[in-house]
């Protein structure tokens, strides 16, 4: 769910901000920081949900295996190791910027063209 949703959601805001505003760059900084703040909350809820399973069955928050960690704490560290978070971060920053790009494009296209005097 973390790979599939969020992508869909970035685009989406990318592209509404670069389209309300005509502005890609506006979209691009709308969409990486909502980017940004999705992985925290994503970190988040990796955390809880993967101290939760450890506590409950002592299996792993990604494939449901049975881990050998000692703790808890060592089942969320694993949960929200670093390497996990930049794979996230690097397959979601794409997104936004298409969406702005499209935004601005659909706003352009939708644009009334001037009329001509004769």
């Amino acid at each position: 769910m973390s790979v599939l949703l969020p992508p869909v959601l970035l685009f989406a805001i990318g592209f509404l901000c670069a389209r309300s505003t005509n502005s890609v760059g506006f979209g691009v900084e709308t969409g990486v920081l909502t980017a940004f703040t999705t992985l925290v909350a994503v970190a988040v809820v990796f955390g809880v949900e993967a101290a939760h399973w450890f506590d409950v069955a002592h299996v792993s928050v990604f494939d449901g295996e049975y881990v050998a960690f000692g703790t808890s704490r060592a089942a969320v560290l694993d949960a929200v190791h670093p390497i996990i978070l930049l794979v996230h971060l690097l397959f979601w920053l794409p997104w936004p910027v298409l969406g702005a790009r499209a935004g601005a494009r659909a706003r352009r296209h939708d644009a009334p063209s001037a009329p001509s005097s004769s």
